[in-house]
C-alpha cells in the first residue's frame, strides 16, 4: 500500500512537471532580415530565434579567415538587446560627426580608432555545427580611404573560438550612415517583429469555434 502511494505520488509529480512545462514552450518564433555591407558588395543575415519572450540574434560578418568557418558573427542575447543597440547608436553618430570634418576638411588615407567598443557573445558555425563564444570584444575604427571614402569598421582584435576549435575573426563594414540605420532598424525592432509572429502562429493554430466563446 505505502509502496502504491509512492508511485501515485511520482507520477502525479510527473505530470504536473510536464503540464508545467507544456504551458512555458511552445513553437519557435524565427525571423531573417538582411542588412548591406555595399564594402564587399553582397547583404548578410541576420537571424532571430524566439522561444517564448526571450530571444536572440544571430548577426553574421564578414569572416577575415573563410576556411575557418561557414558562418560566423555577433550573438546579441535578449538581455543585451538594448545594449548593443546604444552601441551602434553610438557609433552611428560619431560616424556622422567624423564623416562630416572629413569631407569639410577633404582628409584621404586616415585611420582612426572610436572609443566605443562592445563586450558580448559571437558565434560560428563549422561543418554544420553551431558554436556559441563568450566575451568577445568588437573594436570600431573609422577610416577614409585615398578617395576621400569614409567607413566604419567593427572587427574582432582576437580569435572567436570555444575552447575545442577556432572559428576564426569576423569584421562589420558600414560604408554609409544609411547601412548602419539599417541595422539598428532590424535590431531595435526584433522585439516587435517577432512579438506579432507569435500571435500570428497562435491564431493560426488556436480553435476557430473556440475563440468565439471568450
Amino acid at each position: 500500500m505505502e509502496l502504491m502511494r509512492k508511485l501515485y505520488s511520482i507520477l502525479f509529480l510527473f505530470l504536473c512537471v510536464t503540464y508545467a512545462i507544456g504551458q512555458n514552450t511552445g513553437p519557435k518564433v524565427k525571423l531573417k532580415w538582411s542588412y548591406k555591407m555595399s564594402a564587399f558588395g553582397k547583404s548578410y543575415l541576420v537571424g532571430a530565434e524566439d522561444n517564448g519572450g526571450a530571444y536572440n540574434l544571430y548577426i553574421c560578418g564578414e569572416p577575415m579567415f573563410v576556411d575557418m568557418s561557414d558562418e560566423i558573427g555577433i550573438l546579441v542575447e535578449y538581455k543585451d538587446i538594448a545594449k548593443f543597440t546604444n552601441f551602434l547608436r553610438n557609433v552611428r553618430n560619431k560616424y556622422s560627426q567624423w564623416n562630416r570634418v572629413a569631407k569639410e576638411h577633404d582628409v584621404k588615407n586616415f585611420y582612426k580608432e572610436l572609443a566605443f567598443k562592445y563586450t558580448g557573445c559571437a558565434f560560428y558555425r563549422s561543418k554544420g555545427q553551431y558554436y556559441k563564444v563568450t566575451n568577445v570584444q568588437l573594436d570600431t575604427w573609422f577610416y577614409v580611404d585615398i578617395n576621400g571614402h569614409t567607413k566604419i569598421k567593427m572587427t574582432t582584435t582576437k580569435y572567436v573560438a570555444d575552447g575545442r576549435r577556432s572559428g576564426g575573426r569576423f569584421k562589420i563594414v558600414f560604408s554609409s550612415i544609411g547601412e548602419i540605420d539599417n541595422l539598428i532598424k532590424i535590431v531595435s525592432q526584433s522585439g516587435g517583429k517577432l512579438e506579432e509572429k507569435r500571435k500570428q502562429q497562435a491564431a493560426e493554430s488556436s480553435d476557430p469555434i473556440d475563440a468565439l466563446f471568450q
